[in-house]
């Protein structure tokens, strides 16, 4: 059973201002929640880009008088008349100037590039960077994971977690195993059924982990506003939680990576994208486990 964090019992959150004791925290424990680290109008900017391109997507499917609703009414309208309508706002919304902006915010930088030990970055846009979780869809629910393999930049890289919008408890918080960030999980896949672009890239990766015993140690990490940003190791093991509101969950969760590192220089920064799902295999075939026989 999960348990609520809270900075006093947990020690994971920091002003703005605590870039030491972030460093010292996120060392330790995989995970450090900075508070009030991005303005109110750099969130809400990014929030009110992503609502006009879900109403100009609804207009545009033929679904009439939502121009002025709120994102949570037209990502609602969306899914209803197609999940893959959705999909299409957060593919475009990768390719958009306004969101490069944010995931290059200053404050991002600051820390990310701190945590990581690097003055300069890789932040790969083709997977991740935005998630819209509408209500009770649980085809892009992930299950206790790691984000390095679905990235393949540096193993050291972090992933920078922050909500547009509040989360509730009964939005599905996210959830975390502090000190899960030690070594790399290996993993089986299973690919035939996958198509690129759908948003489902995680179905075919399945974590080897003693679930029991992530469950055991699980936090719930309720105690991120608009503003705030949760940093993660991209090996520390998390998961997401069902949707069961009204409303969706909205996030940014760029990555950021050690562009020197020597591993990755060495390949030439090869990484994985969307049309480059295969270099698990070929990079890391150590982490691979045989298919279960009912794969």
């Amino acid at each position: 059973m999960t348990t609520p964090a809270s900075s006093s019992d947990l020690e994971l959150t920091v002003a703005s201002s605590g870039l030491a004791l972030a460093k010292s925290i996120y060392d330790r424990r995989g995970i450090v929640v900075v508070r009030g680290l991005l303005d109110a109008d750099v969130v809400g900017h990014a929030l009110e880009t992503l609502r006009k391109l879900l109403a100009a997507r609804a207009a545009a499917v033929g679904i009439d008088g939502l121009a002025d609703a709120s994102a949570h009414e037209l990502i609602n309208a969306l899914q209803a008349r197609d999940r893959r309508y959705v999909m299409d706002v957060i593919r475009i919304g990768k390719d958009l100037p306004e969101f490069y902006g944010t995931f290059t915010h200053p404050g991002l930088l600051k820390f990310a590039k701190t945590l990581v030990g690097s003055d300069i970055l890789q932040c790969v846009h083709d997977i991740a960077q935005i998630r819209i979780d509408p209500p009770d869809d649980a085809v892009r629910n992930f299950d206790w994971h790691q984000d390095f393999h679905y990235n393949l930049t540096s193993e050291n890289a972090v992933t920078a977690w922050f909500p547009l919008s509040p989360i509730d408890r009964d939005m599905g918080q996210l959830v975390v195993a502090p000190g899960s960030h030690r070594a790399l999980a290996k993993v089986q896949l299973d690919r035939r059924t996958h198509v690129p672009g759908q948003g489902t890239t995680h179905a075919t990766v399945k974590f080897q982990v003693d679930l029991a015993a992530l469950e055991a140690g699980a936090i719930e990490l309720d105690i991120v506003e608009p503003g705030d940003v949760a940093f993660f190791d991209c090996k520390l093991l998390h998961r997401s939680g069902l949707n069961r509101s009204d409303r969706s969950r909205i996030v940014f969760n760029p990555r950021y990576g050690n562009a020197l590192d020597p591993a990755v220089v060495g390949r030439g920064w090869s990484c994985m994208r969307d049309k480059t799902q295969d270099l698990l295999e070929a990079l890391y075939p150590e982490l691979l486990e045989a298919p279960s026989p009912k794969a």
